[in-house]
């Protein structure tokens, strides 16, 4: 759904909760889904704490003849399993900064993810953000889909890691 200035996007994702925010905390899975599908990630650093920031580094044939664009912005609010809240921009000389809100809703064994973004300048710019977080979270989707299923996830070892079962 888009409005003028705000964009809201919601997933259901076959997995925990836990697990489901923990990938959107931890840089190491950023990289692996944190881009629409037609882009690749050429390079990422994250922080993923209260005052820290991020930035991704795109490449997108379809939309941007092979150029690359980065993102970034800085975390506001980090709630576990529950909340995200950072902002949001593309690095350039006319950057408009947006605020991202990232609600985590635990419906058992999967996890809804509504994902809202406002303070957008440009409707047609809120319409093309919410067709890339559409995307976006499509690969979040696949990364706990069934082709994953020969690996669980360990939350006690230091990196959220994937281990033949």
């Amino acid at each position: 759904m888009t409005s003028m200035n705000r964009l809201k996007v919601r997933k259901t994702i076959a997995d925990r909760c836990e697990l489901i925010f923990e990938a959107w905390t931890r840089a190491e899975f950023l990289r692996e889904w944190f881009s629409p599908a037609e882009c690749r990630i050429a390079d990422f650093a994250a922080n993923p704490t209260v005052g820290g920031d991020y930035r991704v580094t795109m490449v997108c044939p379809l939309r941007n003849k092979n150029e690359a664009i980065s993102a970034m912005g800085s975390y506001l609010e980090i709630v576990p399993n529950q909340k995200l809240v950072f902002t949001h921009g593309w690095e350039g000389p006319n950057r408009v900064e947006t605020l991202v809100t990232v609600e985590f809703k635990d419906r058992g064994n999967r996890t809804e993810v509504i994902l809202t973004q406002e303070g957008f300048v440009d409707p047609i710019e809120a319409k093309s953000h919410e067709e890339g977080w559409i995307s976006t979270l499509e690969n979040l989707s696949r990364l706990f889909s069934s082709s994953y299923a020969a690996y669980t996830w360990d939350m006690d070892l230091p990196l959220l890691s994937r281990r033949a079962s």
